[in-house]
């Protein structure tokens, strides 16, 4: 698997709603077009292996976290080839999804 499809998988992933977009609280113009915005600048990043240039890629997700606020690393086995940890640590909860888990589906 390529960068570029793990990092288009992981953002269908993490910015697919779980709900239609009519009952999604969270949902608005604005989040919809910095999410186009950030899934476009990831695209223009060139991330193609070999020889394995992530960095980019890695930088620009570690900058947008960093300026929402979200403590972020970046760890790597070989210094061309970064993975990106973010998050917060919070109450343990359980999640419902309106999907079954990894459907992706079109809304």
């Amino acid at each position: 698997m390529t960068q570029r499809t793990l990092v288009l998988t992981v953002l269908a992933i993490v910015l697919s709603p779980a709900a239609p977009r009519s009952q999604a609280t969270w949902y608005t113009p604005a989040v919809e077009a910095e999410t186009m915005q950030h899934f476009q600048a990831l695209l223009r990043l060139d991330t193609s292996d070999p020889p394995g240039r992530e960095q980019a890629a890695a930088d620009y997700l570690k900058q947008v976290l960093e300026r929402e606020g979200i403590p972020v690393e970046i760890f790597a086995l070989e210094p061309h080839r970064p993975n990106v940890v973010a998050g917060e640590r919070g109450p343990q909860r359980q999640l419902q999804f309106a999907l079954p888990c990894f459907a992706l589906e079109l809304l």
